[in-house]
């Protein structure tokens, strides 16, 4: 009885804080729901225009962060004139038509995306009291809980519905489109409508926050010794190239780039944690240089494969994020007082400045 009583409330407190998200962005909820029944439609199309609103889905999807981002700055600004409100959403979708210019583009697509996540994290941290790393844990933290109540929620549904189609049918009728129309609502629908309940308010005075306990054990106790044992892994075969002198192949690059960023998050995570774990400190010291020579390599190596085939666009790309990742580390390593906030900033002039870059390179080779 008790545990019903407890679920009770959960469903209350849930339901009750999603019903607030969705009066906080009504524009951005329209969006969301939208994008998801242009899924639908592309999911079940057919035909010459099957791809045609899969494209409108991903122009609409790009709308989501545009607006979330208007809605934070109204906030921030306090502006609660209805006149106001209208004329900055206007911006907001004249704007957001420009989408269509870029959506043809996968990179230019990806650059956008971050691009205004990354405005819409910086904007939310406005007003915070709390470090720019812990913020950030806390934006994951919620994610991650979004997630999860989306897969029990995924879990429990789809558990009811076959059983009710193999008790009553003869099971046949469950098909696959039904999994997707339900993972569509959950994952697309609920799971969003979780995390904006989370959201803190701009302008609404709250203490400093805890470091979330579950991510806490995820990077102390799983990822930290996870990227120890890939590092003494990477130093052996390092060994092994100054033996036979070859040089990484192109997989290995990508391989050498992800571990860098995986780790460089991880070491942006556990800043926060130094006053709870002393030995933090000298991890981040000694780990922010041990990942130096690893970039080196990659970019050395990057670098052979472009001399040898000319400036391809996994290439460009691989030399470009090797580039920030060993920026970054540098920063850490040179910088007297770290300000990590500069970083996601630094991140959207990079991302920018790289595919307008490209784009002049590509003009360059075809002339």
């Amino acid at each position: 009885m008790v545990a019903l009583i407890n679920f009770k409330n959960w469903y209350t407190l849930v339901a009750s804080s999603i019903w607030q998200s969705i009066k906080r962005f009504p524009v951005v909820y329209c969006l969301i729901v939208s994008t998801m029944l242009l899924i639908k439609v592309y999911f079940y199309g057919s035909g010459l225009m099957k791809d045609f609103p899969l494209l409108i889905a991903m122009c609409v999807a790009l709308w989501i962060p545009i607006f979330l981002c208007v809605k934070l700055i109204l906030e921030i600004n306090r502006i609660n004139q209805k006149s106001l409100k209208i004329i900055f959403h206007l911006v907001g979708f004249v704007l957001s038509w420009t989408c269509f210019l870029i959506v043809p583009n996968s990179v230019r697509y990806i650059v956008a995306n971050i691009t205004l996540y990354l405005i819409f994290i910086l904007l939310l941290y406005i007003n915070q009291k709390d470090s720019f790393e812990l913020h950030v844990a806390h934006l994951i933290n919620r994610f991650l809980i979004s997630i999860f109540y989306a897969l029990i929620l995924f879990l429990v549904v789809s558990t009811f519905l076959f059983t009710i189609k193999f008790l009553f049918s003869d099971g046949s009728d469950y098909v696959r489109a039904e999994i997707f129309d339900l993972s569509l609502f959950i994952f697309g629908i609920f799971a969003p409508s979780c995390f904006l309940a989370g959201l803190p308010n701009i302008n609404e005075d709250k203490q400093s926050e805890e470091y979330p306990k579950i991510l806490k054990i995820v990077l102390i106790y799983y990822l930290i010794p996870a990227i120890v044992i890939y590092t003494g892994a990477l130093y052996l075969y390092y060994i092994k190239i100054l033996l036979t002198f070859e040089w990484p192949n192109e997989i290995l690059g990508h391989l050498i780039l992800w571990y860098s960023i995986i780790s460089a998050g991880v070491i942006f995570l556990v800043f926060p944690l130094q006053n709870d774990f002393p030995w933090i400190k000298t991890f981040i010291k000694w780990f922010t240089k041990l990942l130096i020579p690893s970039l080196i390599i990659m970019l050395v190596s990057t670098a052979f494969r472009i001399y040898y085939y000319g400036v391809t666009e996994n290439c460009y790309y691989l030399l470009v994020s090797g580039l920030f990742v060993l920026g970054v580390v540098l920063y850490w390593n040179l910088a007297k007082t770290i300000r990590n906030i500069v970083l996601p900033v630094f991140l959207v002039i990079v991302m920018n400045l790289s595919v307008c870059l490209y784009d002049f390179i590509c003009l360059l080779t075809r002339e």
